[in-house]
Parts: C-alpha cells; sequence; structure tokens
C-alpha cells in the first residue's frame, strides 16, 4: 500500500511541475492539440442570411475567434510588410462575390515606436454578399480560406497563416402548390 502511495505522490508532483513549466499531460488514445506560432484563429461558425436559390442574394457571415490576448492584422494593415487578413470564397461560375464587408480595425501601439498598427483583436466576423444567377445548382459546397498574419511581441513578426473552411448552401424548398378552385367558383382572396 505505501509503494502505491509514494508512486502516486511521485507522479502527482511531477505533474504538478510539468503544469507550471506550460507541459499538458494527455490521457491514452487522445490526440494533442499542436499549434505553430502564429496560429492564433479558430473558425467560430459560418451563417447563411437569406434563402438561396436561382436569382436570389444571399450573406455568408464567417466568424472567427481569435485565442486570448491575440490580435491579427487587419484588411488593411499601415504596415505594407505584413499580411492583412483577406478572405477568399472559390464561387462556381452562377455565383458572383460582391465586395467583402469586414469589421472596423482597432489601432495598437507597437511597443519601443510611436507607430501603431491597425488590428483585430477577441473575435471577426466578416460579411460576403453572394449573388446567384438563376442557372445556380444547389445545394453547393464552397471553399474558403482566411489569409492571416498574428501580431507579435513588440516589432517582431509571426509567419502568415491560413484558416480554411467550407460554406453550405442548401437545396431551396419547393415552391408552394397553386391553389385550386372548382369551375365556376371565384377564386379566394
Amino acid at each position: 500500500m505505501k509503494p502505491l502511495l509514494l508512486g502516486l505522490s511521485l507522479f502527482l508532483s511531477v505533474a504538478a511541475d510539468l503544469g507550471a513549466q506550460g507541459v499538458q499531460l494527455i490521457a491514452p488514445g487522445a490526440k494533442p492539440v499542436v499549434r505553430a506560432p502564429g496560429e492564433v484563429a479558430t473558425l467560430a461558425g459560418v451563417d447563411v442570411v437569406g434563402n438561396a436559390g436561382p436569382g436570389s442574394n444571399v450573406v455568408v457571415i464567417v466568424r472567427v475567434t481569435l485565442d486570448a490576448g491575440a490580435a491579427i492584422y487587419s484588411s488593411a494593415p499601415l504596415d505594407r510588410t505584413v499580411t492583412p487578413a483577406v478572405l477568399y470564397l472559390t464561387v462556381p461560375q452562377t455565383m458572383r462575390v460582391l465586395p467583402i464587408v469586414y469589421p472596423a480595425p482597432r489601432k495598437l501601439p507597437i511597443a519601443g515606436t510611436t507607430r501603431e498598427r491597425l488590428v483585430y483583436e477577441e473575435s471577426v466576423e466578416i460579411k460576403i454578399p453572394l449573388t446567384m444567377n438563376s442557372y445556380v445548382m444547389l445545394p453547393a459546397t464552397i471553399p474558403g480560406i482566411l489569409n492571416y498574419q498574428a501580431v507579435g511581441k513588440g516589432p517582431a513578426m509571426l509567419p502568415p497563416r491560413q484558416l480554411k473552411f467550407t460554406v453550405t448552401l442548401p437545396k431551396p424548398p419547393p415552391p408552394p402548390a397553386p391553389v385550386t378552385t372548382k369551375p365556376g367558383t371565384p377564386p379566394k382572396k
């Protein structure tokens, strides 16, 4: 009994030391989440507003959350040497992407300089208006990519990253059946 308690207490003390150093113990069979430097964005969701169908317009809303304390450069950064946050959709010829609406960025001063950066913090919601012509085939799955670059500490730069996602446009519901009346009766209003 004593060797078991001694072994357990030794294991717990080693686990506490590793936890203090930022090492996380993973259960057997579980896959650890390993992220490269600069990977700070996670897809929170993709929503489609409007009824997708031939000749219609919809707005695709892509929501991205950022790690706590992280920021990414905006879609129009002040520094030309960084990668802006830009979203791309690969749409078929029967659809057209209208100008994408990015959120308003926040000014963030660069430590040790008088310069500023335009960044997105915490979460980003990007709106993509789509128009569909009368020949569109639904349901459709549209691949998308968000290119971004995380803001480093001070003037340091982290490498650009990509966040891949898909947009699914559902098949439209069938049109309502026409109201039929018996011959000789006026139609209902």
